[in-house]
């Protein structure tokens, strides 16, 4: 351990380790030898003596033991639950948290680990979740039409757009709002992008070939020769 400072009493040392930025002390047990420190949450050593005599004479707090599964109660589920309601949320998204943590719970019951279930007889909230909407085939076409920064992350969207938004009968993620949606006009256009983009490859191929021919020692193209001599 590299200390970088440290100040020594007789019943106690105080001490800031080279790689943390608080001060830490050391008591001394009965016999003389120092206690495995503690770390006094102070970043200079004026704080660190105050809050190390402090605890010299009231004792260092000892912090809350961790709440076992077992020990939960009713009132503990029901003070989360009421904390929920304070939250910004929709009234579903309050269920998934809650319920986030209510399933592990019941699972411990339902396993003997626990002898009762806290999690039941609760009310839970209700209301109708947000509608989320989704665009419709004029406005995906016409925001493709736009012009992008990137083409390549606009022919990526559009690849995302058509093969992400199909319905769950044709082996695709369904849409955020489940409902079907007509994509064909859109798809369309990315054929017409994909055609285009390896149309410029094919150009580029093209005259590196030609490059290779009328300039076989070009260092730019060398690398061609082997697969298209």
């Amino acid at each position: 351990m590299s200390v970088q400072c440290e100040v020594r009493y007789e019943r106690l040392s105080i001490f800031k380790r080279a790689d943390r930025s608080c001060y830490s002390v050391s008591f001394k047990d009965v016999n003389g030898k120092y206690l495995r420190p503690v770390s006094t949450g102070k970043k200079t050593e004026k704080e660190a003596m105050k809050v190390a005599f402090m605890w010299l004479r009231d004792g260092i707090p000892q912090k809350e033991a961790a709440l076992k599964v077992s020990d939960l109660s009713l009132t503990d589920i029901d003070a989360f639950i009421n904390y929920m309601g304070d939250m910004d949320l929709s009234a579903s998204r309050k269920n998934v948290v809650i319920k986030a943590g209510t399933k592990p719970i019941r699972w411990v019951f339902s396993k003997g680990m626990i002898d009762k279930d806290p999690t039941r007889g609760h009310i839970m909230f209700s209301g109708d979740e947000g509608r989320r909407e989704i665009l419709t085939p004029t406005v995906a076409a016409a925001a493709f039409r736009a012009v992008w920064n990137d083409d390549r992350v606009k022919l990526a969207n559009m690849l995302a757009a058509v093969t992400g938004i199909w319905n769950k009968t044709d082996g695709m993620k369904p849409t955020k709002n489940n409902e079907p949606i007509l994509m064909f006009n859109l798809f369309v256009l990315l054929l017409q992008k994909v055609a285009a983009f390896f149309a410029q490859f094919s150009l580029f191929a093209s005259r590196a070939l030609n490059a290779v021919k009328h300039s076989p020692t070009s260092k730019t193209f060398n690398c061609y020769k082997t697969t298209f001599p």
